[in-house]
């Protein structure tokens, strides 16, 4: 996987301009991901479901760190991608992927200062067809925008 990355230091781009600067993967890659990540979005088998017997509903394949992931793969101002950038369920997210990105060690826990534990699911690559490894790599050059919304 290609992880060149060329990051423009202008302190007059905005956020999205910032984001759009930073290439890191190839046009090939980036559509292989979308179509990955379309195919389980529209497969019906990994949506939430009901069971019959009891009632009890359980989880589908994606979940909302796949469309944080998703938006800065695209180069999307992560704003879009939930109601509130100040919640508590999103900065645990962000701080998850931060600690993923700067240990390159894929953590599935990881405990915050407040004491909080937050889950990042063990599908995270490969939603997008990719390994733990490339995962990691494609998000490294995203560290300086995550930490933005902190």
């Amino acid at each position: 996987m290609n992880t060149n990355t060329q990051i423009q230091t202008n302190p007059t781009l905005n956020l999205q301009e910032s984001i759009m600067t930073i290439s890191v993967l190839t046009k090939e890659q980036f559509t292989s991901i979308q179509t990955a990540f379309r195919e389980v979005f529209h497969d019906d088998d990994q949506k939430p479901h009901h069971c019959e017997t009891y009632g009890t509903k359980y989880a589908g394949t994606l979940r909302f760190e796949h469309f944080v992931v998703y938006a800065l793969l695209r180069g999307k101002n992560l704003s879009k991608v939930t109601h509130d950038t100040k919640s508590i369920h999103f900065t645990n997210l962000l701080r998850s992927l931060l600690a993923l990105i700067e240990t390159g060690k894929y953590h599935h826990f990881y405990k915050n200062e407040e004491g909080e534990i937050s889950y990042l699911s063990k599908n995270l690559g490969t939603v997008f067809g990719l390994t733990e490894d490339e995962i990691i790599r494609s998000l490294a050059p995203y560290k300086d925008i995550i930490k933005s919304y902190l």
